[in-house]
């Protein structure tokens, strides 16, 4: 899918930032504030 491809790469780049797009199952992504997971 167009969009994973996306965020695949913008993790890529983001380096050890990476983790601060999460994967929200059923939903999507969320992005993490802080570098802290997402708060749900």
């Amino acid at each position: 899918r167009t969009v994973d491809v996306h965020v695949r790469r913008l993790r890529a780049k983001l380096g050890d930032y990476e983790t601060l797009i999460s994967t929200v199952r059923g939903v999507g992504y969320g992005f993490a504030r802080h570098g802290s997971e997402s708060e749900e």
